[in-house]
């Protein structure tokens, strides 16, 4: 069967540059499976970014917002 068949076609803002902010996908849900976008650059496929990327990326963020305890 082709790939074609059985692809999840991705809308316009699902393809996004490796230079775009982060935060303009995290008010999407996934596409498919935990696919939130494609990181094209240059007429290329060079990433994905899945729900999990996002939530180590918020992680990291309230991570670097908490004060340093200090005893």
């Amino acid at each position: 069967m082709p790939l074609g068949r059985i692809a999840t076609p991705l809308p316009p803002d699902r393809v996004v540059g490796p230079d775009d902010p982060a935060s303009g996908l995290l008010a999407h849900g996934p596409v498919a499976g935990d696919l939130i976008a494609v990181v094209a650059a240059d007429h290329h496929v060079v990433g994905t970014v899945t729900t999990g990327d996002v939530e180590r990326l918020l992680q990291r963020d309230r991570l670097r917002k908490v004060p340093a305890h200090t005893t």
